[in-house]
């Protein structure tokens, strides 16, 4: 998938930020699925209404969209409509077996078990369904062309890609089912010549067969880590123990995200709508197969959907798998014989269908990764800031992003069928959270120059991270990875040359070429919300990471933090917080304000009036009055856009204010002045005129001022005093002349 996403975006959508190519070219992709359910129910239910009609379940059944609307874009979303499609092909190959359909899905299938190292273990269940469904037909009219066809191209490519090749899949248990059946089939079609009958002869070959692929599916442990996982999960419970030495590494490694065992929400937010249909569909094809009625196709989706369903118990990855498997039983009902019946029953499905997607808000799903900005920013500059042919040691899980989209060599990556790839990402991990000197030493010896830290390293809030997969938790203060996330400057080895909320980089060998960068301030490297001033510096536990998380995500909490860093001077860390808090939680009237002070603080004029100018657009301008502001000329624009909005009040509170700290401003005392009196503050407003022409005794529009106060307060000879000086200073004044006659009557 990386591959061709990556060539996709570097060649033709570099224009657009990585996250939002991949989110619509895998929306995009995936609605191949919905075409394949409806080729596939077309085949086994031959009726194009009643196919449009699963294929429209499945298109609105959460279990199959619910993982990509949320953001996981993962290697299996591309490789499953190439399954898919395989299987559909498959069951148009029980109606009529040719060899065209049969290349096509031979050819999808491979193009799957290239993309998705888990494709093995769905063509290793389709194989042994395949068996059983052989079995109960005695091989009756079975697709022979096919069979051979998908053998002989899949042994082809077992033996010509790499990939396979290295995983021995030419002789693994899938591959060897295959040729089972086939040996059987042309054995019965010369059933003269064989002293056997078929289930004698089934029995033997699939027994020696199954022993054959027990031993060659442990030749290079490629799905031992699978194999393991499904063990100790059934050991357990589906519960990851919290003592990790009870649990090998392969199996802790696969015990997260989603190789995780559901919990009972999980049921009802993937397949409430079709738990009873579903069910019901599945026993009547049980009750079918009983009475020996069932076709080929009916037998396999059956035994598919009872294996999908029980695995989805233990791995709610297999979700998508258990949506197809799910629906297909359904097309069931097509065959009741009175059509008012089967209406009754569509309409019943599609209203579970509706009612569902309603309720599904309310289950409050949350994305499953970081912010796509923050890995967006992070590609942007291992792009464009580092040499091409730089190595990166990353998290196995972010290797092939940095490689599709940055087109950077990594260390490690997802590809974990890969026995040498498991232990490597063992090694590393290990060494992340043991020392310094043998990350650098492993770093080096494998040719990396830089090494990615990521915040959920040490932060992350799911069972069984990173430090418990190598039995180092709680996570040691001096470890690599406790110093690359809280104290970066310590580091000996490493040298910090970039960061954002959720990624830093770190540069190998400290030397005089490198520039150290100023660390961004994030909450999540914020030591202080972990440890309290009075704690000591233990190893950081769970209650530890709960306890700071919970502050983290509180924005009450980030907007005292900011203030605190404000009062302290720190301008730039207060800013990086704030941006922070605006992203994540939104823009709010303390948000606003701790931006003003802020651009106070860093004399940033440009960004200070833009802040303002929204807050005195809004309802909280009246908080400007409490801000620290320095600057005459803001002041005057401030008190500008009080009046403007027709707000006296603020006009009047902010030139008070302004006053006090420029008292010998002219043109502040004199806006101070008229604002007093539209207010009807004529005292006030005089003795403003007054410090106004103190500072200036030419201002004869002070003078006209004074004048109409001091008419206003029927002082008349004092009025005519100020008009005549305006007149002295300014004879040019005709409305003036006029009321210095009116007063002379």
């Amino acid at each position: 998938m990386e591959y061709v996403t990556g060539s996709l975006y570097r060649n033709f959508f570099r224009q657009y930020p990585p996250h939002v190519f991949l989110v619509y070219f895998m929306l995009s992709f995936s609605c191949l699925n919905i075409i394949a359910v409806f080729m596939t129910a077309k085949a086994i239910w031959t009726s194009d209404e009643g196919s449009l009609f699963l294929a429209g379940c499945y298109a609105f059944l959460p279990g199959q969209f619910i993982r990509t609307i949320i953001g996981i874009y993962i290697k299996e979303v591309f490789a499953l409509p190439f399954i898919f499609i395989s299987f559909g092909c498959l069951m148009h190959c029980f109606k009529k077996d040719t060899y065209a359909t049969s290349v096509i899905g031979a050819l999808s299938l491979v193009t799957a078990l290239i993309a998705w190292d888990v494709t093995q273990l769905y063509l290793t269940i389709l194989a042994c369904g395949l068996v059983v469904t052989f079995l109960i037909t005695r091989g009756e009219n079975f697709p022979i062309k096919n069979l051979f066809m998908t053998t002989f191209i899949l042994l082809m490519a077992a033996v010509s890609l790499p990939e396979l090749r290295v995983k021995y899949f030419a002789v693994s248990p899938p591959i060897l089912l295959l040729i089972g059946m086939i040996v059987i089939l042309l054995t019965v079609k010369y059933r003269e010549r064989n002293t056997y009958g078929f289930y004698p002869l089934a029995i033997r070959i699939f027994l020696f067969l199954s022993i054959a692929a027990l031993f060659t599916s442990g030749l290079d442990h490629s799905y031992s880590h699978a194999y393991q996982l499904v063990l100790y999960k059934i050991m357990y419970g589906g519960v990851l123990p919290a003592d990790a030495d009870l649990l090998p590494f392969e199996a802790k490694i696969m015990w997260t995200g989603p190789f995780l065992s559901p919990q009972p929400v999980h049921y009802l937010i993937n397949f409430l709508s079709v738990l009873i249909p579903g069910t019901v569909a599945v026993l009547l094809l049980i009750k079918k197969i009983a009475d020996k009625s069932a076709g080929k196709e009916e037998i396999l989706i059956t035994c598919l959907s009872l294996t999908f369903c029980i695995l989805f118990t233990l791995i709610l990855r297999m979700s998508v798998f258990t949506a197809f498997f799910s629906v297909l039983p359904i097309g069931v009902y097509h065959a009741i014989a009175r059509r008012t019946l089967k209406h009754v029953i569509a309409g019943g499905i599609s209203l579970l269908l509706l009612i569902h997607n309603l309720v599904l808000p309310g289950f409050h799903i949350t994305p499953s990764i970081p912010d796509g900005k923050y890995l967006d920013q992070l590609i942007n500059y291992l792009r464009d800031e580092t040499p091409p042919d730089a190595v990166f040691l990353t998290s196995y899980e972010l290797g092939p992003s940095v490689a599709g989209y940055a087109d950077r060599a990594v260390l490690i990556h997802s590809k974990f069928e890969s026995k040498k790839l498991r232990d490597k990402v063992k090694e590393i991990y290990t060494a992340l959270f043991s020392n310094e000197e043998d990350l650098h030493e492993i770093g080096a010896r494998y040719g990396a120059g830089y090494v990615i830290y990521q915040n959920d390293m040490v932060l992350a809030d799911y069972p069984g991270n990173i430090a418990y997969q190598v039995d180092r938790f709680p996570i040691r203060t001096h470890s690599p990875a406790f110093l690359m996330h809280f104290f970066p400057e310590e580091l000996e080895h490493f040298n910090l040359v970039y960061r954002n909320h959720n990624y830093s980089v770190f540069q190998m060998d400290k030397n005089a070429e490198t520039n150290t960068v100023r660390a961004l301030y994030s909450p999540f490297n914020d030591i202080g919300f972990f440890y309290k001033n009075d704690e000591p510096m233990g190893n950081l536990d769970r209650d530890r990471i709960d306890r700071g998380v919970g502050e983290i995500f509180n924005p009450n909490v980030l907007l005292l933090k900011c203030g605190d860093l404000i009062r302290a001077t720190r301008y730039q860390d207060a800013l990086d917080l704030c941006e922070y808090i605006a992203r994540t939680f939104g823009v709010t009237k303390d948000v606003d304000y701790h931006f003003a002070e802020i651009f106070i603080g860093l004399d940033d004029q440009m960004r200070l009036k833009e802040t303002l100018y929204t807050m005195m657009n809004s309802d909280e301008r009246r908080m400007v009055v409490h801000l620290p502001i320095h600057d005459e000329k803001i002041f005057l624009w401030l008190g500008a856009g009080a009046l403007a909005h027709h707000d006296t009040g603020l006009a009047l509170a902010l030139y008070e204010k302004a006053v006090k700290v420029f008292s010998n401003s002219e043109e502040l005392n004199f806006r101070l002045g008229l604002t007093c009196m539209k207010c009807n503050r004529l005292s006030e407003a005089g003795a403003c005129f007054s410090k106004v022409l103190m500072l200036n005794p030419n201002n004869y529009t002070v003078l006209n001022n004074l004048g109409s106060i001091h008419g206003f307060q029927n002082d008349h000879g004092r009025a005519r005093y100020y008009f005549k000086e305006s007149l002295r200073i300014n004879p040019e004044q005709p409305d003036i002349q006029k009321i210095v006659a009116e007063l002379n009557r």
